[in-house]
């Protein structure tokens, strides 16, 4: 299914990667999937005619540095997926992906993600995590 399948950098374990495979695999807007260096996928989306790379990722709270070691390792991506529903991620994490147009989603909102036009601001519609996050702050 790709090259550089089998091991990772960021110890994702198979369990996750598989899920979130099978996830995008049964997706009724997605084809042509392919999965390389292991937790990167990528694939079309038939409604919005385009196409997408996901990474994969196990970090229990996602910083700005981890999204900048990312996306600075991995530039094409396009959403970041937090593979556990116990997975969070920062105000900064997520306001930085804002300002770059790239998703930074939990596992649980990726099916959403799938259908959006404008998969970088779908969060502010499910949940304003954001602004939550910047208001416990203050």
């Amino acid at each position: 299914m790709g090259k550089g399948n089998g091991s990772n950098d960021y110890e994702v374990s198979y369990s996750r990667i598989s899920w979130l495979g099978r996830k995008l695999r049964l997706h009724p807007n997605t084809f042509n999937l392919d999965r390389r260096n292991d937790i990167i996928f990528n694939f079309e989306r038939k409604k919005q005619k385009d196409s997408l790379n996901i990474i994969c990722i196990d970090e229990y709270t996602v910083s700005l540095s981890f999204v900048e070691e990312i996306l600075d390792r991995f530039p094409e991506i396009n959403i970041i997926c937090l593979s556990s529903v116990y997975n969070d991620y920062t105000a900064e994490a997520l306001n930085f992906c804002h300002s770059l147009d790239v998703s930074l989603s939990k596992s649980e909102e990726i099916w959403q993600f799938l259908w959006e036009d404008s998969y970088g601001r779908v969060e502010r519609k499910i949940n304003n995590k954001a602004d939550e996050l910047d208001s416990d702050v203050a």
